[in-house]
């Protein structure tokens, strides 16, 4: 239903990347849930999580929900030795106007969260 939904939205919608994070989150606890970081359906998952939290941080880099999660995912399958299919620098993930130490130094200390 959030596919259909999120399909049926212009992406300056303000509930797109709502949608769309949530649609991550929900791939990422499918990925959790799994318990076999490994399997077909928790690699799926991560690769999904990563590409509904991506999108909304490409439109608006001030989305630091979105990427603070993208972290998460990223480490996770980083630290399980799974390679997902899609890359980034985890280092730029976040507003342009702050130097690379503040941006990860804000999301870690503002939005972090655990898998």
């Amino acid at each position: 239903m959030a596919q259909k939904a999120l399909e049926g939205l212009p992406e300056s919608d303000e509930e797109w990347s709502k949608l769309a994070g949530l649609i991550g989150r929900a791939y990422k606890q499918i990925a959790i849930d799994t318990r076999d970081p490994h399997c077909i359906e928790s690699r799926e998952a991560l690769a999904h999580a990563l590409d509904a939290y991506r999108k909304p941080y490409e439109r608006n880099p001030n989305n630091t929900w979105h990427a603070i999660n993208l972290v998460a995912v990223f480490t996770f399958a980083k630290r399980s030795g799974v390679t997902v299919p899609t890359a980034f620098d985890t280092t730029q993930l976040a507003p342009s106007n702050q130097s690379r130490t503040d941006r990860m130094k804000h999301i870690k200390l503002n939005h972090a969260t655990e898998l």
